[in-house]
């Protein structure tokens, strides 16, 4: 059972009820609805992270290292096979990236989406997904070993993220 992998905000899908009296009973605060926000042509990246979870550092590290500064990197985690099971369709999709390779292997798009897709995908990962954050010092750790190992391009990173490895 592959999972996908979509970098996320954890603050944004903290709410406990008591805390929000406002919120109607089994509804959900347009918060988290910031980490699915699709491209103009309504797709969502996406990372494919295997069955043992074996590429996760991998994924993390070259999700991260296409940000402007190292920071604490928060991503919620979902089952393929559940997003499939919505009706929504999955696109192996390579894009630019630090490190081809993953990119070549791993990133895809969840393409075609509605805004009953973007409710359904939030409510699953709510639901049976979790959403969890590596810290600032393991995801500097996992970036320079990704850039050691010659799988990060450093050339393909910004220079201020550069400048916060140094």
């Amino acid at each position: 059972m592959a999972f996908l992998l979509r970098g996320a905000n954890r603050r944004r899908w903290e709410w406990p009820s008591a805390e929000l009296p406002w919120l109607p009973a089994g509804e959900i605060p347009a918060a988290p609805f910031g980490d699915v926000s699709p491209s103009t042509d309504s797709a969502l990246s996406v990372w494919l992270v295997e069955d043992d979870q074996s590429n996760l550092e991998r994924v993390v590290g070259v999700v991260a290292a296409g940000r402007r500064h190292v920071d604490k990197f928060d991503y919620a985690l979902v089952e393929e096979s559940a997003i499939r099971g919505l009706g929504i369709e999955i696109q192996r999709s390579p894009e630019a990236c630090p490190d081809e390779e993953a990119s070549r292997r791993w990133h895809h798009n969840v393409i075609r989406l509605t805004a009953t897709n973007l409710n359904a995908i939030v409510q699953l990962i709510r639901s049976e997904g979790r959403v969890e954050r590596v810290l600032k010092p393991r995801v500097e750790a996992i970036i320079r070993n990704g850039m050691d190992s010659g799988q990060i391009n450093p050339a393909r990173l910004q220079k201020s993220l550069l400048d916060s490895l140094s």
